[in-house]
């Protein structure tokens, strides 16, 4: 028996593309025909966009009461669905396959300010600079969220010759990219004295602006931060008070809270602080990662196998 399920974002050359896959399997709806039914069976629910979902799945899960057996989620966080949380639907999303590009942004963030990038981009070519460039070699960095991301990060970070440690929510195998993982419980002890602290942890009800003045003033007094993965997990308060009051040099951020960032808002003021419209997640490879995800859980699906990167709304994560 066929499996109907709605694509929600998807171009019309990638349903063609599911469509020569799977189309003696799959009844393919898009969401924008179900507007206007109250009454109609729904296995799946795929989503490629994050724009306009959330308010679809209100529609069909909170108000018409259509319950699917798989949703999948596109992007890495999946907080604003926690909503959900208590329905029995299997959830999917697309958790790991953006950890090429996010680590690489985060790279990105964090040599335009220790090569002095960022203030030159600022102010021209002959800005004078408050240090000299400095070399990343031998310095400690901390990872907060060892997932896909981070662990592609530990790698390349290795590469660079920096000592990488790590804090997880649980506990994950110890690779040789790091030296130590540590659980969310000693994150005090994690933080302190590192000279690198980058943000790549998913968003919880636990961990809600988790690096306030206090854990930020445990970095080094040069310290540099990195936040590629959720706004809401740093104060910016609490970051904008550090740099001001010369506790950390810098930061580079690629989200934020609110988002985007003001354009007036007193960090731009900063000139060891840079700023990128949360684009880590963007990429040439990525939409080819992305439908072969999706390829991949359709038939799994559709075999009635465990589905890749399942996820838990009550965990976060």
């Amino acid at each position: 028996m066929k499996k109907t399920i709605v694509f929600f974002g998807f171009q019309k050359k990638q349903i063609l593309y599911l469509k020569k896959q799977f189309n003696h399997k799959v009844n393919f709806l898009t969401h924008n025909s179900l507007k206007g039914k109250n009454k109609i069976k729904i296995d799946a629910v795929v989503g490629i966009t994050r724009k306009g979902l959330l308010n679809f799945l209100k529609d069909m899960l909170l108000k018409k009461k259509i319950y699917p057996k798989w949703i999948h989620l596109p992007g890495a966080g999946v907080e604003e669905y926690t909503i959900f949380k208590d329905l029995k639907i299997n959830f999917s999303n697309g958790k790991i396959i953006q950890g090429v590009q996010v680590s690489e942004h985060a790279i990105a963030l964090l040599l335009s300010l220790t090569r002095n990038l960022a203030p030159i981009l600022k102010k021209g070519i002959n800005v004078k600079f408050s240090r000299r460039p400095i070399e990343i070699k031998g310095k400690k960095a901390l990872i907060y969220g060892y997932g896909g991301i981070g662990q592609l990060l530990a790698e390349k970070l290795n590469s660079f010759g920096l000592e990488v440690s790590a804090v997880n929510g649980n506990y994950v195998p110890i690779d040789s990219n790091i030296s130590d993982l540590y659980l969310e419980s000693d994150l005090l002890k994690a933080i302190r004295k590192k000279d690198f602290l980058f943000i790549t942890s998913p968003l919880t009800e636990e961990n809600f602006k988790v690096f306030d003045f206090k854990k930020l003033r445990l970095l080094n007094r040069e310290g540099i931060v990195i936040n590629v993965s959720r706004g809401k997990l740093l104060c910016l308060n609490s970051l904008y008070r550090c740099i001001k009051e010369k506790k950390l040099f810098g930061a580079g951020l690629d989200v934020s809270n609110p988002e985007p960032l003001p354009k007036n808002h007193k960090l731009f003021k900063l000139e060891n602080f840079v700023y990128s419209p949360h684009i880590a997640g963007i990429s040439d490879n990525f939409s080819k990662r992305n439908i072969e995800l999706i390829t991949k859980n359709i038939d799994r699906f559709i075999n009635r196998k465990n589905l890749i990167n399942n996820i838990n709304l009550k965990l976060g994560y």
